[in-house]
């Protein structure tokens, strides 16, 4: 998250969105949240990220099955995202 001086803040964690946001960024494409019962509480800006992120399988959400768009991301849910992403495009 980046703080009031544009500079990435350490202390703070980053969302599912914004780790979505990244590869998407990187990689471009999108298509299906429809599997997750809260993917209507996902914000415009963040919808094509994340479909994006399903349909590579770099998220499968919370064992609930939910997505929980807006709940803070673990370093280990983190770092699975970045090795699927790295394993998906050989980095």
């Amino acid at each position: 998250m980046f703080s009031k001086s544009t500079r990435f803040d350490y202390f703070y964690g980053l969302h599912q969105t914004q780790i979505s946001a990244i590869g998407q960024t990187i990689e471009g494409g999108e298509d299906s949240l429809a599997a997750f019962p809260d993917s209507g509480s996902v914000s415009p800006y963040a919808a094509v990220p994340l479909r994006w992120a399903a349909d590579q399988g770099l998220i499968s959400g919370m064992e609930d099955g939910s997505l929980d768009p807006t709940g803070s991301a673990s370093r280990a849910q983190i770092a699975s995202v970045l090795r699927l992403f790295c394993q998906k495009y050989s980095c």
